[in-house]
């Protein structure tokens, strides 16, 4: 049965007065499916990114680890790390500027600006305090940061910056019980660390 009635802002009538439905939905399907496929692919693209950066944030402190485990091994710094002219290394997390600063200063380089700016991509604000350590890559009057996996300790000092000819890295265990000053970790009898010298 038609209806006659012909009013309101959702309806329309044909020519014969009978009622015709105009859905919204249909009215604005082009305008939602555009939205569905913006916004899908806008989330798709935050969870390729962030995906990206938890990527590159676990694998910079593995390729220290790897680094280190080569010193250890052969003796002497990779090509990587051989093409530095310093490597720092920090005696408290989450101080990478005051102590980077000071250790090169002793190797007669000045990072200042470098670490005010944070250092190469904002590196050296962004590690940590709760990180077993960090890793300082020094090229000319620049620096890059790096977070570090596991234990490592310096020999006779808080903070360092050695040549890549010069470092020594050795694989060591507690044997007992030990309290570094400024770090956030308490070993255990038995945990593994890096031990960090000069030669």
């Amino acid at each position: 049965m038609a209806l006659d009635y012909c009013g309101g802002s959702s309806s329309r009538c044909d020519r014969r007065g009978v009622f015709v439905a105009v859905g919204f939905g249909n009215a604005r399907g082009p305008q939602v499916k555009d939205l569905r496929k913006s916004l899908l692919y806008g989330w798709s693209l935050a969870c390729v990114l962030l995906v990206a950066y938890f990527v590159v944030q676990n694998s910079e402190p593995r390729q220290v680890e790897a680094e280190f485990s080569h010193i250890d091994k052969t003796g002497h710094a990779s090509d990587v790390w051989a093409g530095y002219d310093l490597i720092c290394f920090n005696g408290k997390p989450g101080w990478e500027q005051f102590d980077f600063t000071r250790a090169a200063e002793r190797a007669g380089v000045d990072l200042k600006v470098s670490l005010q700016r944070c250092g190469d991509e904002r590196s050296c604000c962004s590690i940590d305090s709760s990180s077993p350590g960090a890793v300082g890559l020094v090229r000319g009057r620049s620096i890059r940061c790096m977070a570090v996996l596991s234990m490592y300790m310096l020999e006779d000092r808080h903070e360092a910056c050695i040549k890549p000819a010069r470092l020594k890295v050795i694989r060591q265990t507690f044997s007992e019980k030990t309290l570094p000053t400024g770090r956030s970790w308490f070993p255990r009898i038995g945990d593994a660390y890096w031990k960090i010298e000069e030669n």
